[in-house]
């Protein structure tokens, strides 16, 4: 009898579940609406939603070590891997957009440490109540270009989710737009706590 094919991992799941962060850290910034929520907060979280929608078939493990022989003491926020083989599936790595250039393009490139070749690979940056300027244009939707500006590998938006008030534009006077309004006059979206999924192609 042949064996099955293992399932893929399905990126929706992913999605669903950063869905879910976003509506979660509107929640926190409700109660604590002065204060950034911390990456090992995020992280958690996502964990708890993404466990809820992985198929039984894999893990998920945080905090691990990348090859220590090569790359010291640092760690993986977390990892996906089959429950059946241990073979690594994807890495994610959190990072909030006020971190910083240098810091989230540091954990771009710590991605491409993953062993496989065939992992997943997956940067998660986070932004409250601001544009994540250089992953969103201006009405809030992922920009569809390499944000790798420094060579070597491609980093693409591939989903940004967010959670907001209405989304309804209006102009200056505070109505809505018709077809014949110009769309300078339009407003940009109102505040909203946004979660750019961002995948690392060597």
């Amino acid at each position: 009898m042949s064996k099955e094919t293992p399932k893929k991992l399905s990126k929706k799941s992913i999605i669903t579940a950063l869905q879910g962060l976003a509506y979660w850290i509107s929640y926190k910034k409700i109660l604590y609406g002065g204060h950034e929520l911390n990456e090992g907060a995020l992280v958690v979280e996502f964990v708890c939603l993404l466990n809820a929608k992985l198929d039984s078939e894999f893990k998920i493990n945080c905090e691990l070590q990348y090859d220590k022989s090569k790359f010291g003491n640092e760690r993986m926020d977390m990892e996906i891997i089959r429950r059946e083989d241990k073979s690594q599936v994807a890495i994610i790595e959190f990072k909030r957009h006020s971190a910083g250039k240098e810091l989230i393009n540091r954990d771009m490139k710590r991605l491409l440490r993953a062993k496989d070749s065939n992992t997943l690979r997956f940067l998660v940056v986070t932004s409250e109540e601001k544009l994540p300027k250089g992953y969103v244009n201006e009405h809030g939707i992922a920009v569809r270009r390499n944000v790798n500006k420094e060579g070597g590998f491609s980093a693409k938006v591939i989903r940004v989710l967010k959670s907001t008030g209405a989304l309804k534009s209006r102009n200056k006077k505070g109505k809505k737009p018709s077809k014949a309004d110009n769309p300078q006059e339009v407003k940009n979206p109102p505040k909203a706590n946004y979660c750019c999924l961002i995948e690392i192609l060597p």
